[in-house]
Formats: structure tokens, sequence, C-alpha cells
């Protein structure tokens, strides 16, 4: 399983306008682009900043050719629309990973 995550570091005054972009046009048009089977959003706590609150999506796909073609031919146009619609307001960066394994406390 591929996993692609995304992290957002938005400027505070954008905040609620990047939320409804986010919510109402990049998170459908990655999911019915990028092959995903499903996707957990998250706000960051770890390192705040006065100005900025960070975020976290992550994409699940279990096809890694489906994903890379995305990857390939489709992210780039995510990221311009970004940079359009709010310039240095948005930072983005993404990591892809590959699923290995879970881990529980009761040692399984």
């Amino acid at each position: 399983m591929i996993i692609f995550n995304i992290t957002y570091i938005v400027e505070k005054d954008i905040q609620e306008e990047w939320l409804t972009w986010f919510e109402e046009y990049l998170i459908k048009e990655l999911m019915k682009k990028g092959g995903f089977k499903s996707a957990r959003f998250s706000k960051v706590l770890s390192h705040p900043q006065p100005d900025a609150t960070n975020y976290s999506i992550q994409f699940f796909s279990e096809n890694e050719e489906d994903f890379h073609f995305f990857l390939k031919n489709e992210y780039s146009k995510f990221l311009a629309d970004l940079n359009q619609k709010f310039q240095q307001k948005v930072i983005a960066f993404a990591t892809e990973m590959e699923y290995l394994k879970d881990y529980y406390s009761n040692g399984n």
C-alpha cells in the first residue's frame, strides 16, 4: 500500500477560506484522480507557529501504478491551483511512503 502524505502550512488569515477550498475542491479532485481508496485529515499539533496552522492529509492507495500515474500527470496541476489561489500564504510539501506493518499495544 502506498501512503501519500501532504503537509500544509496555512497562514491564519486565510485558514477558513483554505479549509473550504480544501474540502470542496481539493479532496474531491485528489480522491477522484489519484486512485486513492481513502484519506485521513489531521491538524498537526507539534511545532506550533503563531501565524500559521499546520495540517496533514494522508491518502491511501493500494495500486502503485495508478498512484505513480497520478503523481506524474496530475499532481503538478494541484500544486499550481494551490499556488495560484493562495500564493505564499500556503506552503505544501509531500511525502510518499510504503505501508509496512501496524503495531498495537496488546503486542500484536
